[in-house]
């Protein structure tokens, strides 16, 4: 009787300080993060300021962007996109990151892809921001997507573009 005492014991012992598996630990913390918006603007060099969001204005016309003809008025060869984020984000779980993938609409060549981390803290709305430099001639997809939790988040957006004669 003893020998049964002491493997009920070690039994008991052992699935009091045994990990409990994952399946039955129930669902594992997520992050409730979104992509809200993206944003992009064009960056003037000749005086250091950004256009409004071209992204907003439903009667954009970005026709010979680079020489400032067009919805710009000024030129611009380069582009900022801004990547907003909301949700809570909890600190203890896995690191998240924003990618931004810029591919060429009429090839789908790609032209960009970084991937930046996200910092939070509680209550604010993180935009991420990246450059795209040669742009004014090619219309560009945006795609946007957070990477490293469980629910996915993409937006994807058009930037019409166009040069000619």
């Amino acid at each position: 009787m003893s020998l049964s005492r002491s493997a009920l014991f070690t039994a008991v012992a052992v699935a009091l300080i045994a990990p409990t598996p994952l399946s039955a630990q129930g669902p594992a913390t997520t992050i409730a993060l979104a992509i809200t918006g993206i944003k992009a603007k064009l960056y003037f060099p000749e005086t250091g300021d950004f256009s409004q969001d071209m992204l907003a204005d439903p009667n954009l016309d970005l026709w010979n962007t680079i020489i400032g003809a067009g919805w710009a008025q000024r030129p611009s060869n380069a582009t900022l996109v801004l990547v907003e984020i909301s949700g809570k984000g909890d600190a203890g779980s896995r690191p998240v990151s924003v990618e931004l993938t810029v591919t060429d609409a009429r090839n789908g060549g790609v032209k960009l892809r970084r991937r930046s981390s996200l910092g939070f803290s509680e209550g604010n709305k993180p935009q991420e921001a990246f450059w795209i430099y040669d742009t004014g001639c090619e219309p560009l997809i945006l795609r946007a997507r957070l990477i490293g939790q469980a629910a996915p988040s993409t937006v994807k957006k058009k930037i019409p573009f166009r040069c000619g004669e």
